[in-house]
């Protein structure tokens, strides 16, 4: 233990034959075993390195060391575990020797070649500045780390160098004038020194020479612009200065809010080495006031837009003020949101300068220019009306006063409906899936609130509760209280399965509504949208008929429709469906039939007008021969109930239509009980006749009595008989009855012409004059007497 203890205080110390170079090794160990070198698996061996070096302040050299890896490890000079040289004694402290190429304060370099394997060599080459103003010979102490692993233990390796100090000294050449400036104002001065010195200037580096704060050195000064390098350096040379060449600086302030006279101090210094004996100048300075006012000259337009759809939307302000309006800066002319100040912005888009920052003004607008402020918006997902207000601020400095600049903006559903139509599908009670092939949106009925955005083609289902709605989408239920709005994506049609929905004719343009309506408490599928594409989906005549007659036949469907969203048929949609109003069946049929959507497009927009006003366009099958007039089929013949444009006329183009329809005894007697009975006949009483009273000049029935074998007489108008037989086998009221079985108990035979309620265009006559060379315009001015064909 003694000679052990004796051999570590008698370490060998080697000096190389280069001079200034210095060796550590600690051996430990007995015989031939080498003590001390040794770190895990990284272990090294010093071999050679570059002669002593003298160097003058601020000067730079390359110096070189050659190591030898004696560990286990391969030597890496990049990636995690890079081995580098860093700074001992102590361990990454920093270095008055550091130079700009170094890896940082306290890493020096990693060697040259790409890895050193064990027992191989590598070099390391770097510079070395000398960061000390005073003479000298000083020695470095550096040693080798594994990155991220472990320093080399007991390796270590210095640098001596003859430090010789160099006349750091300039002279000032051209100093800043008196600066007039306005309060929050930026301005760039400029000036020039002389290196009177024995060293070259540098405009980089710890030894860079910059302009400081001075009297007292290193203060903070009330005119510090974004641009300086810190709190009391402004700026640094603009580029390295020879001994005997002039330095130029750029030196920028930005004035303080609080106006009145200023002298500022700066001397000349070099980082890190000693501050330009003789540098200081002052530069002085008038703060005014400044004057920021704007007036409005003119903006864009209000715009609508579907969620997260994007625009540009533009103001032009005059500047009224005594200032520059800055486009770049500290203290840029921005427009900021208002009401209230810096608020985040609902429209906000990527394109801002933060989020209440819209934009900043074109270009530096002098007193009296107009500037102009342009920027991007972002549609939020909530529907709805917005008014955005904004207002122009010199930031850091102050708002301009309140404009009232806003835009009005109309977030709409994400499918905008121009001119909508609401179409009864089907009142249902089950369960409704629903799906759209280029994804949809759900939204909340009145408050158009986002419920959820749907992938391609994903169902959903939905059903009605008592109080709101069941969405299962992918498995995961939930339940809204608001009606349900299904907006399909990129023009996309819905696809809609249920009961009450044919499965031949399921997919619809437009949204789909799911709503309780508060006349019926029925739930119903409602389909909206625009005029013209409800029209393509209409099954009224056959898309092979004569074009003139399909364009009358949707001229006259067009106009009945806005006669019905004027005045819908129920709270919650504005027309039926089937042939309570028109026949509808959407887009299936649309694209099966092109005829009548080639006939849409060349009326586009055409109505039945009489004085201007859309006309109440009935429409039936077939006329029989002659049409109605509309107050003898609805009001029994009420006159004051008469339409000019709805009188009955001849009709030598009918078709016409014959149909004949067997009246059973026991039929007749349950569709009329309760006429029979206010005429006093008991139940089951036998109907022995059926009797037209009297009949219209077209020949339908005005009235019709019904006398059973005891004498009674129910008699009826035609609406009432009409509304209590069924239309398919008794399609027209223009019949004539015959008996036929038991005589004591017959059935009535109906023998008639025509089919419908007979008022308005006649389909089928439409067909024949079309075919003989009438227009559509002429169909229907003779059916609808005085009107006119034209865009309301």
């Amino acid at each position: 233990m003694i000679n052990l203890q004796r051999k570590i205080r008698l370490m060998v110390i080697r000096y190389s034959q280069l001079s200034g170079i210095f060796l550590l090794a600690l051996t430990l160990g007995l015989g031939s075993v080498q003590l001390a070198i040794s770190a895990s698996d990284y272990t090294a061996q010093w071999v050679a390195q570059a002669e002593r070096v003298s160097l003058k302040t601020g000067e730079t050299k390359q110096i070189w060391v050659e190591i030898k890896n004696t560990g286990a490890a391969v030597w890496k000079n990049s990636g995690d575990n890079a081995v580098k040289i860093g700074t001992v004694r102590k361990r990454d402290r920093g270095s008055n020797l550091r130079a700009v190429g170094w890896l940082s304060d306290n890493r020096v370099a990693s060697m040259t070649e790409a890895e050193i394997a064990p027992g191989n060599v590598g070099r390391f080459v770097f510079e070395i500045t000398l960061g000390t103003n005073t003479a000298g010979n000083y020695r470095e102490y550096f040693g080798l780390v594994a990155e991220g692993v472990a320093w080399f233990e007991g390796f270590e390796f210095y640098v001596d160098v003859n430090a010789i100090p160099a006349a750091i000294t300039g002279e000032i050449v051209a100093a800043p004038n008196p600066v007039v400036i306005k309060a929050g104002e930026v301005q760039s001065l400029h000036l020039k020194f002389k290196n009177t010195g024995d060293i070259t200037w540098s405009n980089s580096g710890p030894n860079a020479v910059k302009v400081g704060t001075a009297k007292p050195f290193d203060r903070k000064s009330p005119f510090k612009a974004s641009s300086w390098l810190s709190d009391n350096r402004t700026t640094a040379t603009i580029s390295p200065v020879a001994p005997g060449g002039t330095g130029e600086f750029n030196l920028t302030i930005s004035a303080p809010a609080k106006p009145g006279k200023y002298v500022e101090n700066f001397a000349v210094v070099v980082e890190g080495l000693a501050w330009l004996p003789k540098s200081n100048f002052v530069v002085e300075i008038t703060v005014q006031p400044a004057i920021y006012s704007a007036g409005f000259m003119r903006q864009s337009d209000p715009v609508s837009l579907t969620p997260g759809a994007e625009a540009t939307l533009w103001v032009e302000l005059i500047n009224k003020g005594n200032t520059v309006w800055k486009a770049t800066g500290e203290n840029a002319t921005k427009l900021g949101t208002a009401r209230v100040l810096d608020r985040e912005s609902l429209f906000y888009h990527s394109s801002w300068l933060s989020n209440n920052r819209a934009a900043k003004v074109d270009r530096d607008i002098a007193p009296g220019e107009t500037g102009r402020f342009s920027f991007s918006i972002k549609a939020p997902e909530q529907v709805g009306e917005y008014k955005e207000y904004f207002r122009p601020v010199v930031e850091n400095v102050a708002w301009m006063d309140d404009l009232g600049i806003y835009w009005e903006i109309k977030v709409n559903e994400e499918l905008k409906l121009i001119r909508p139509i609401r179409v009864g599908l089907s009142s249902t009670t089950g369960s409704i899936t629903i799906s759209s092939s280029n994804g949809m949106v759900i939204r909340r009925g009145d408050s158009r609130g986002l419920v959820e955005r749907i992938a391609d083609s994903q169902l959903v289902v939905a059903t009605a509760l008592n109080g709101g709605y069941s969405l299962n989408i992918n498995g995961a239920a939930r339940t809204v209280e608001d009606y349900l709005r299904f907006i399909p994506l990129k023009n996309s049609v819905i696809t809609v399965s249920n009961d009450g929905v044919s499965s031949s004719y399921n997919r619809f343009r437009g949204i789909v509504t799911i709503r309780r309506s508060s006349y019926s408490g029925n739930v119903w599928l409602v389909n909206e949208l625009e005029l013209e594409d409800y029209l393509r989906g209409l099954a009224e005549v056959p898309d092979n008929w004569p074009l003139e007659a399909r364009k009358a036949q949707v001229i006259a469907a067009r106009t009945f429709a806005v006669r019905r969203i004027n005045d819908p048929k129920a709270d919650i949609f504005d027309i039926y469906d089937d042939t309570r109003d028109q026949v509808y069946y959407g887009f299936n049929h649309e694209t099966n039939r092109p005829g009548i959507s080639q006939a849409v497009d060349a009326t586009l927009g055409l109505l039945a007008l009489y004085n201007g006003q859309p006309a109440l366009t009935y429409y039936h099958s077939d006329s029989g021969g002659a049409t109605e007039s509309v107050e003898n089929v609805w009001s029994s013949g009420n006159s004051a109930k008469a339409i000019p444009y709805l009188v009955g006329v001849i009709d030598p183009y009918a078709k016409p239509v014959t149909w004949e329809a067997t009246l059973a005894q026991g039929y007749i007697q349950n569709r009329f009980s309760d006429q029979l009975a206010k005429a006093g006949a008991g139940a089951g009483e036998t109907i022995i006749a059926v009797t037209i009273d009297d009949r219209y000049p077209s020949g339908r029935l005005r009235n019709v009595t019904l006398a059973t074998s005891t004498g009674k007489r129910a008699t009826m108008d035609l609406n009432t008989f009409d509304y209590l037989t069924d239309s398919t086998y008794v399609k027209s009221m223009n019949f004539t009855v015959s008996v036929t079985g038991d005589s004591n108990a017959p059935d009535f035979v109906l023998s008639g012409k025509g089919n419908g309620h007979g008022v308005g265009l006649s389909q089928w006559s439409s067909y024949n004059m079309a075919a003989n060379g009438q227009s559509a315009e002429q169909i229907l001015k003779y059916f609808y007497s005085g009107i006119s064909v034209g865009a309301a």
